[in-house]
């Protein structure tokens, strides 16, 4: 699995997959319709900045015939699993690690449609997070990709990208836990995280990187700002070595 992560090949835009679907020569009868390989479950239009739409999107998918499958701004994760993210893009596309031969393009359709103004899940630029990162291992045979989508959703949703041969998971902002005395003072903060993988690859292993922005808040103020505050940089630190833990608790 891990030697497909790095060894990534662009889906062949031009190229068309043509099912061949065998026929009795002793019957006239229509071949059954298909499962669907892909099935979105939702896609609702949101802004991730003022001015800058995407979807916010929850799928599931199954190519049986292969081991792994790519999935265009995620990378190659396992052949069957399912996903909820936030993507600029207006359709998935899903193609062979290997040959990068097309599988599968969907587009979105909105299955929720906000009456006002979509709502603001904003997810900072790349340059807008700590140039220092925080290092990890990764040697789990689970994918980081799936272990994200499960722990990120319980504080975020996250917005995948690739540049560089690296995957990319930049997510919304969270309210950050405090310690009593900060909370006491009516000390406000916010964090969203960068993460960025695989470095160092190595055999069943590979290094990801973790990046943060932090806001701060203070009491009558609806402003946050972004901080150096030394109390609250512990407080990311130690948020994000929770949400680490909890992806390698499968591990």
């Amino acid at each position: 699995m891990f030697s497909l992560l790095y060894r990534r090949s662009l889906c062949l835009g031009s190229l068309f997959i043509v099912a061949i679907h065998p026929y009795s020569q002793t019957s006239h009868a229509t071949p059954a319709t298909p499962t669907p390989r892909v099935n979105v479950e939702t896609a609702t239009k949101i802004f991730i900045a003022s001015d800058s739409a995407a979807y916010l999107v929850s799928f599931s998918y199954h190519f049986d015939n292969l081991p792994n499958i790519y999935i265009k701004g995620l990378g190659v994760v396992r052949s069957k699993g399912s996903f909820q993210y936030i993507s600029r893009e207006q359709e998935l596309e899903f193609c062979d690690p290997t040959s990068g031969a097309l599988l599968e393009r969907v587009p979105f359709q909105e299955t929720t449609v906000v009456a006002a103004k979509p709502p603001l899940n904003e997810v900072p630029p790349d340059t807008a997070f700590s140039a220092g990162y925080r290092s990890y291992t990764w040697e789990s045979p689970a994918s980081l990709q799936e272990r994200a989508n499960a722990v990120l959703a319980k504080y975020f949703n996250y917005q995948p990208h690739e540049n560089n041969k690296l995957t990319y998971l930049a997510t919304t902002y969270t309210q950050l836990p405090l310690n009593k005395k900060l909370a006491d003072r009516g000390v406000l903060a916010q964090l969203a995280l960068l993460l960025s993988f695989p470095y160092d690859p190595a055999q069943r292993k590979y290094s990801f990187h973790v990046q943060y922005s932090a806001k701060e808040g203070r009491p009558l103020s609806d402003e946050l700002r972004a901080t150096n505050d030394g109390e609250i940089l512990g407080a990311a630190n130690e948020f994000v070595d929770k949400i680490v833990a909890e992806m390698r608790s499968a591990e």
